[in-house]
């Protein structure tokens, strides 16, 4: 019996240690997961702000090509003067009314202004469309005008007018 005995106790010994690692690994599984968890959260944090400097790098890159791209981009100022003219003399044209249009275009910036154009729109006595005449001025170059000597008559008596001058910033 005693080496049943003895049986029994290496029995019940084998268990116990079993036991005991078997929590002992948990217990360090338990450890390592929240290290993990730690350093998971530790990372994320990190991304999200890396996340942030990228944006910021983003908008810093976009705002200095904005920058470098107006410091190219024409900038037209008209420097123009218009009448509305009658012609008194016998003829013709007798009566009519001219708008005479006379002045520069002067490109101000420091890109080419490209296919511009002198857009006047003639409203007259009982009308409400006004007729649109448009001028094409061709590319203006950086710190170069173009001269305008242009008019346009009406049977009408012209009540006003609008002068407007567009580009484009590529061909």
């Amino acid at each position: 019996m005693n080496k049943k005995l003895w049986v029994a106790v290496f029995l019940i010994i084998l268990v116990i240690v079993s036991l005991i690692s078997a929590v002992a690994a948990l217990e360090f599984r338990k450890f390592e997961f929240q290290r993990l968890n730690e350093e998971l959260a530790n990372t994320k944090q990190e991304l999200v702000s890396l996340e942030e400097d990228y944006v910021s790098l983003q908008k810093n890159y976009s705002d200095q090509q904005y920058q470098v791209m107006a410091a190219f981009t024409p900038s037209l100022e008209t420097r123009l003067g218009a009448k509305v003219l009658v012609d008194n003399k016998s003829g013709a044209n007798f009566g009519k009314n001219y708008l005479w249009v006379t002045g520069e275009i002067y490109n101000g910036g420091y890109g080419i202004a490209f296919d511009a154009k002198l857009w006047v729109k003639i409203y007259v006595a009982n009308s409400t469309q006004p007729f649109v005449e448009v001028k094409d001025l061709g590319d203006i170059a950086p710190t170069d005008f173009y001269s305008v000597r242009w008019y346009k008559h009406e049977d009408a008596k012209i009540e006003r007018w609008e002068i407007e001058v567009t580009c484009s910033i590529t061909r």
